[in-house]
């Protein structure tokens, strides 16, 4: 056998080796990764493992290169090629350096920009893991929630299996305050400030749900300037359903300007959504402020400005006037 050998850091830390192998070698089929534990393919600090064997940090993975279907001793295996990280995070460097709002050991925030998706082809998640996640076989640094793909504003990554764990529970807790600014259409109405709730839809309510009853939608909405049938406001959202500001605005006659999906009336560039501050609670990881905010995009800038007056968004918001490039 020809061994080739892996620290397990923390990301990997206490994780079974089966999920870890699962993983790193996503080319190989859930069989052949019992059968080279069975085999003896794998060990750990030189022994045989069993796959619910767990991984200590500081202890060395040893994987048998030929039965693993590695080429070359540094290769995963030849059905799941390499990516080029140097020219992933090469590109990621130039297109978004100027965009991140902060780094710490786990977390990782970025302004987003309008017109690129978190997700799929082409989007954030293929290129800010290179740029930013810590050394690890199993974990892989992503997205910890969505933003569609023209909101701008911040958006949180991980970059430790730490740091991913801290963020989910807290979302799921309600702990971590989401605020988001936008233009609205008025259509000649007053918006008032409350919170609105829809309950889940009848069709999602009717059907199985694994993981328990349907979901609703809650958000709190406070208007903040009004002028020329526009409508500056902020959200707090307490759930995070799928195009929610925008679904929950458009049913109660006010969609955002430019969100003709939802109603809106046509606008060059599309509508106005910006994510625009983080609350953290007090028990946080080292380094997260209590506060973050992102600063504006210039087109959000120049239409409240336009709408609402000269430096709203600076006044109210308490951001930078002008856009973190």
């Amino acid at each position: 056998m020809e061994f080739i050998r892996y620290e397990i850091h923390e990301n990997d830390a206490d994780r079974r080796i089966d999920r870890i192998l699962r993983r790193f070698l996503p080319g190989l089929p859930l069989s052949a990764v019992y059968r080279l534990i069975r085999k003896g393919g794998v060990r750990l600090n030189g022994a045989r493992v069993q796959p619910g064997t767990l991984c200590p940090a500081g202890s060395v993975l040893e994987i048998d290169r030929r039965q693993a279907g590695m080429h070359t001793k540094d290769s995963r295996p030849d059905a799941a090629p390499p990516e080029n990280p140097d020219s992933r995070t090469a590109e990621a460097e130039k297109r978004f350096a100027g965009r991140i709002l902060l780094k710490t050991k786990d977390l990782f925030f970025l302004n987003k920009p309008a017109g690129i998706a978190v997700h799929g082809a082409d989007s954030l998640c293929t290129y800010i893991p290179h740029y930013m996640q810590a050394e690890s076989l199993s974990f892989r640094s992503g997205a910890l929630h969505r933003l569609d793909k023209n909101t701008t504003g911040i958006l949180a990554f991980s970059r430790t299996l730490e740091g991913a764990r801290w963020f989910s529970r807290n979302i799921q807790e309600k702990t971590i305050g989401k605020f988001y600014a936008g233009i609205l259409e008025s259509r000649g109405k007053n918006l008032t400030e409350g919170t609105w709730l829809d309950a889940p839809p009848a069709a999602a309510a009717n059907r199985q749900n694994p993981g328990g009853a349907a979901k609703g939608m809650e958000t709190d909405v406070i208007p903040v300037a009004a002028s020329r049938n526009r409508i500056l406001a902020l959200f707090r959202i307490h759930t995070g359903r799928k195009h929610q500001i925008r679904r929950q605005a458009s049913a109660r006659g006010f969609p955002l300007a430019g969100d003709t999906r939802y109603g809106g009336s046509p606008q060059e560039g599309g509508y106005f959504l910006h994510a625009v501050r983080m609350v953290f609670p007090e028990q946080r990881p080292e380094g997260l402020p209590e506060v973050l905010s992102a600063p504006f995009p210039v087109r959000f800038i120049r239409e409240a400005d336009r709408l609402f007056g000269k430096n709203i968004l600076a006044d109210l918001f308490c951001t930078p006037y002008t856009e973190n490039r």
